[in-house]
């Protein structure tokens, strides 16, 4: 709000809703400050009085609990587990009206989804994207162009082109493949040469993409045998 006040640019990213969970060394690095905070509270608190500490409880255990909250309530089998004892729940979970009842029903008669394999999950939405030729048509389409980008941008994407290309995806960071992402030459690129190259010289990473590629699930999902 004091940035929107003073004129300044500011900046909504994206958030992310994807199949990840925070880690502990995350949570700490985000939450560490927070947790001292409760601490030299809390000594301060009970310094002061018991009852005072007992008063502010509320508060303080927000502060010193916040690492092990932020990395159980990013698990989706806490919320699950939560859902089945009936806490924290709204009114259409512990009673659902007509309509979410019909909309269940349908949702069950729906063919499943396939998962992508694990080595393949998290850079799901990439690999779609530059295998898929409609994906990757329909991603263009809604990208802006880039006629004025500077040389020295423009090395640094292909670059990144080609350490995606050589060594996967798990070796770039997530603002690496935004990037690769948000430049249509690149993709393009990317696309044919994927394409085009002989399998004997795709890095074994793309091998697994390529082998997993279907057009109607674009990733199948991985059998138990």
């Amino acid at each position: 709000m004091v940035s929107t006040l003073t004129g300044q640019r500011v900046t909504w990213n994206a958030q992310n809703r994807g199949l990840s969970y925070t880690t502990w060394t995350t949570a700490f690095a985000v939450h560490y400050g927070q947790t001292l905070v409760g601490i030299l509270w809390a000594i301060l608190a009970w310094t002061i009085n018991p009852t005072f500490f007992y008063w502010m409880s509320p508060v303080l255990f927000g502060w010193l609990l916040s690492i092990p909250l932020s990395v159980t309530s990013s698990h989706d089998t806490f919320a699950l587990w939560l859902r089945a004892k009936h806490l924290l729940a709204v009114p259409e979970e512990t009673a659902p009206s007509d309509i979410c009842q019909k909309l269940s029903v349908t949702q069950a008669g729906q063919p499943k989804v396939p998962i992508p394999i694990q080595a393949l999950r998290d850079d799901f939405a990439l690999l779609q994207t530059i295998l898929d030729p409609y994906i990757l048509a329909l991603h263009l389409h809604f990208l802006p162009s880039r006629k004025k980008q500077p040389v020295e941008t423009s090395e640094r994407l292909r670059n990144l082109g080609r350490r995606l290309m050589a060594e996967g995806a798990y070796t770039l960071s997530a603002a690496e493949k935004n990037r690769i992402l948000n430049d249509p030459t690149v993709l393009s690129h990317l696309h044919q040469e994927i394409w085009t190259a002989p399998q004997s010289l795709l890095p074994p990473w793309w091998c697994l993409a390529m082998s997993r590629y279907n057009r109607r699930s674009s990733f199948v999902s991985e059998l138990a045998t």
